[in-house]
């Protein structure tokens, strides 16, 4: 089980500085490989799984250094987290 939001953001080496839902149009729109990503996101899910989402539905996987880092991409000079909205505690 993964940590609650607040901790992860503490601990994490990996600023963020937006998350976008992975289904938006915008995430397929500005993520240059949205075809490997989706692979991925589905490999790293199945078991056992080494990608996890926290209660806000943001992508974390566990290093082997045992720090949780954000699933992320490199848009412009920004860093951008992926996040699967329908995973998110309502």
């Amino acid at each position: 089980m993964l940590p609650n939001p607040k901790e992860l953001d503490a601990q994490s080496r990996i600023n963020i500085d937006s998350w976008v839902d992975v289904d938006s149009e915008l995430c397929k729109e500005i993520d240059d490989n949205y075809p490997l990503t989706k692979k991925m996101l589905k490999l790293g899910f199945k078991e056992p799984a080494f990608l996890a989402t926290d209660s806000l539905g943001r992508v974390w996987g566990k290093g082997e250094d045992g720090y949780y880092y954000p699933f992320h991409f490199e848009h412009g000079k920004k860093l951008i987290g992926y996040r699967l909205s329908k995973k998110a505690a309502n």
